[in-house]
């Protein structure tokens, strides 16, 4: 005693009483293709944005405090560090440089590089 009966016609179903029912189409609908557009795009910008120019914060004598003190104390007292070097008077910036007190938020610090020494054979 089946529930439901099968018509050959295409996405027809009926029920006991003969009643047909419409199945929704599979289809994409229009919101569908736009959603899957945006995001398509989405990704091919990410993919096809420029690397990263912004110089690194050496690791060198100079620098080697600020790694300790990004570590203990955050951002903002290490900031304060730079600014004792890189102002006006001692090592200007450019005209066209970005917010003088966000240094942090663009250059990231180098990695220490290993030393190496020179062996012979």
């Amino acid at each position: 005693m089946p529930c439901l009966r099968v018509r050959l016609l295409p996405r027809t179903i009926t029920s006991k009483s003969g009643a047909p029912f419409q199945l929704k189409s599979a289809r994409m609908k229009k919101r569908d293709l736009l959603f899957v557009a945006i995001a398509a795009i989405i990704v091919l910008v990410l993919w096809a944005a420029p690397p990263e120019t912004t110089i690194r914060v050496p690791y060198d004598d100079t620098h080697r405090e600020i790694k300790a003190t990004l570590e203990r104390q955050g951002k903002k007292a290490t900031e304060e560090i730079c600014r004792t070097c890189h102002n006006d008077k001692d090592l200007p910036l450019s005209k066209n440089h970005p917010p003088k007190y966000r240094c942090l938020f663009c250059h990231k610090l180098a990695e220490p590089v290993p030393e190496t020494k020179d062996r012979l054979p």
